[in-house]
């Protein structure tokens, strides 16, 4: 993992320029805290001028903002260690980065590059969803042992221009940006397509069909609307649960058009439902609550649902057995949330492979188009057949392969 930067503030960026916002968050505070996420504990802002400091500190006292942070104008290597002489000792041991302060970087893809072996002192990021012309900075990972060899011998040479020489070294290769946003350079013209791509990179591997192909186009929509106001995850959250139990009520009720509409209304939370994380994800907002209250809301919402099939199949039919067959759903569905969270997210959580992909294929809102079918063919007491039976048969099926895995674990 590497754990320092140098984040370079060109002396043409203003203030408006570091606080304008990329999608819902300051350019300037989305780079910080991107690296932040990449696993850097100290950075280096190199050219905050007396103009740009109370832009920048209104960025370093972000309470998101862990990572210790020096400001420095840009120097002379020379001038620098005087002024700040921990530079010159422990923070060249380890390969570093050297970012623009113009730069949108995904997280994650710092995470991954920092894994790679490279051979060569410098390795430059090629940059997406732009083309970046040649003057243009560029995101750099360097040596650090080498780069404090080159500094040295810099002489009276500001430090960002030798910095910004980095990409042009001879002995600089290129890494592949694995399709996820590396810009150094973000205008206006171009602002939307690099937003359009920090939405593209926001795609989870425990996505089902209905979320990749239908909820993850629509949340886009509701989701650069939610960043524009000052809602948290968790209140976007709450909005997916609202909506939910609404659909709850429409489905109770024996109406064909009052069980579409619940339908279609489910649909719509489960859009909201994908719109929360991302923006705790953009938003640099995760947090162990806001993860268990999206599972728990999700349930809630199900478990009123199923409610809801039951008692407006039992008015209909004039029978017993959709009550019976709705508790058994509501029974599986609780023991389902509870054996997911002891057996993927607890503790001693087993690892194995075929138990993740058992619950990332089970465990997503895919049955919401099949509901909308079933409220339109006026079949949603046969859907209650197979939920009571599918529901408990994959807590059975989990519960065996987590015991397994567990046991496999500690032999």
């Amino acid at each position: 993992m590497i754990t320092r930067a140098i984040i370079i503030v060109s002396a043409a960026m203003a203030s408006e320029d570091l606080l304008r916002p990329i999608a819902g968050v300051p350019l300037l505070s989305r780079l910080l805290l991107s690296v932040q996420r990449a696993g850097v504990r100290e950075i280096v802002l190199l050219g905050v001028s007396s103009a740009l400091t109370p832009a920048v500190a209104e960025v370093t006292e972000d309470r998101r903002l862990l990572a210790r942070v020096l400001c420095l104008e840009d120097q002379p290597w020379s001038a620098l260690i005087r002024i700040a002489p921990e530079l010159e000792k422990t923070w060249w041991e380890d390969d570093l980065w050297v970012l623009p302060g113009s730069a949108v970087v995904d997280g994650m893809l710092l995470r991954e590059v920092a894994k790679y072996t490279v051979i060569q002192p410098v390795a430059v990021l090629e940059p997406w969803p732009i083309a970046s012309p040649q003057a243009w900075p560029t995101c750099v990972r360097v040596a650090g042992p080498w780069l404090q060899r080159l500094l040295e011998a810099s002489g009276e040479i500001p430090l960002a221009q030798v910095l910004e020489a980095l990409p042009h070294s001879s002995e600089a290769v290129c890494l592949p940006h694995a399709d996820r946003v590396c810009t150094p350079r973000v205008t206006r013209e171009t602002q939307a397509v690099v937003e359009a791509g920090l939405f593209a990179g926001l795609q989870s591997t425990s996505d089902g069909w209905v979320d990749r192909y239908i909820n993850r186009k629509l949340s886009p929509v509701f989701t650069r609307w939610f960043l524009r106001t000052s809602l948290t995850p968790n209140r976007v959250t709450l909005i997916s649960l609202a909506l939910g139990l609404v659909a709850a009520v429409g489905f109770a009720q024996e109406a064909w058009l009052s069980q579409v509409i619940g339908a279609l209304l489910l649909q719509w939370s489960a859009v909201i439902d994908c719109c929360d994380g991302e923006v705790a994800r953009l938003k640099f907002l995760e947090s162990p609550s806001g993860f268990y209250l999206d599972i728990v809301g999700d349930n809630v919402v199900h478990l009123a649902v199923f409610a809801a099939i039951a008692w407006s199949s039992y008015t209909s039919l004039g029978q017993t057995y959709p009550l019976w067959l709705g508790g058994l759903a509501a029974f599986g569905t609780v023991m389902a949330l509870l054996v997911v969270l002891v057996t993927r997210h607890g503790p001693t959580r087993p690892g194995s492979a075929t138990l993740d992909r058992l619950i990332d294929t089970l465990t997503n809102r895919d049955f919401s188009v099949l509901l909308i079918l079933c409220a339109l063919t006026g079949t949603l007491n046969w859907f209650l057949w197979a939920l009571a039976i599918g529901v408990n048969l994959f807590w059975l099926l989990t519960l065996g392969l987590g015991w397994k895995a567990y046991r496999m674990a500690h032999e």
